[in-house]
């Protein structure tokens, strides 16, 4: 930089920038401290019922990589299978996926669209006995997928189940709320904020939809479950 002022305000610059670096690392917390994306990635794998196999679709680094580490790490819900819809684009991962879905799902390997893999997954016996969730919407065509909520993720309603009834999706709802950890108390950056943000927009949807139905007397259930919540 040429002498003068340009030189000055650079020199400035290197000493204000790391001070403020660090005066919000003292404020908000380092990575390590960061609790709340790996208890959102617990509770999203807790979610489905357990020990039966099930299928999460999810996006984003700070939603897959919590999941990647509860599971690889953690040990946490080995029996679900959690997919990057993104990552679908990738021959290379959808082969990787062959090795974690039963038998006989071999065609899905060439489809690199989430929606379309869904219906493709649907067409064999045994991708009907998986129950398939959603982390977040990834894509237009996924916001049109039948769902009901069950703990931090939305339950996909194949055709098949698209009779559910407001009691057993309730039910449903709150006994996986019960193997939940549970909103973050603290947050130290905008991912875990988004990912925060998960559990009261399913409560709140559950309960708009409860209430626009005239199911006061479910409404109540899952407002005394709130109330009761730690």
């Amino acid at each position: 930089l040429p002498a003068g002022w340009p030189r000055l305000a650079a020199a400035a610059l290197a000493i204000v920038a790391p001070l403020r670096a660090l005066g919000g690392t003292l404020a908000r917390g380092t990575a390590a401290d960061e609790s709340a994306i790996e208890r959102y990635a617990l509770d999203l794998l807790h979610s489905p019922e357990p020990d039966t196999p099930a299928i999460v679709l999810g996006t984003d680094d700070h939603r897959s990589f919590g999941v990647l580490w509860a599971q690889q790490v953690l040990g946490a819900a080995p029996h679900v299978i959690y997919i990057d819809a993104s990552l679908l684009q990738q021959r290379w991962y959808r082969v990787r996926l062959q090795r974690l879905l039963p038998p006989g799902l071999a065609d899905l390997a060439e489809i690199d669209k989430p929606v379309a893999w869904l219906g493709a997954l649907w067409q064999h016996e045994q991708g009907r006995a998986l129950p398939v969730y959603l982390a977040n919407d990834f894509s237009v065509p996924s916001t049109t997928l039948p769902r009901v909520p069950q703990g931090v993720a939305w339950r996909v309603l194949a055709p098949w189940e698209q009779g559910l009834g407001p009691e057993q999706v309730l039910a449903r709802h709150l006994a996986a709320r019960a193997r939940l950890l549970g909103p973050p108390a603290q947050l130290h950056s905008p991912f875990a904020s988004d990912l925060a943000a998960s559990y009261a927009e399913i409560e709140g949807k559950l309960a708009r939809a409860l209430a626009a139905a005239g199911r006061r007397d479910l409404l109540a259930q899952l407002q005394a479950a709130d109330a009761a919540a730690p």
